[in-house]
């Protein structure tokens, strides 16, 4: 379960982007999103967001079965928004 509130339209962005984009492009396109768009709260930090984020993202594209999940498999490993 999500810590934080990601609007529906915000996760179905990032899951078209997502065909498009091969990982590493759609990585820094959700930092991106991050830094430009986001706040954090007491002890949230910019990772705390980034991690929540791909996390939703990509169970939704998992479900939906939008992009070749194995395109993206390497995304699971890649938590590190630094």
């Amino acid at each position: 379960m999500s810590k934080f509130h990601w609007s529906e339209d915000t996760i179905m962005y990032f899951v078209e982007l997502s065909k498009e984009l091969n990982m590493q492009e759609f990585s820094y396109k959700v930092m991106d999103f991050i830094e430009r768009d986001c706040s954090t709260e007491e002890d949230e930090t910019f990772q705390d967001l980034y991690d929540d984020l791909m996390d939703v993202i990509l169970k939704e594209i998992t479900i939906n079965r939008s992009v070749d999940i194995c395109h993206y498999s390497g995304l699971l490993n890649t938590k590190s928004y630094e």
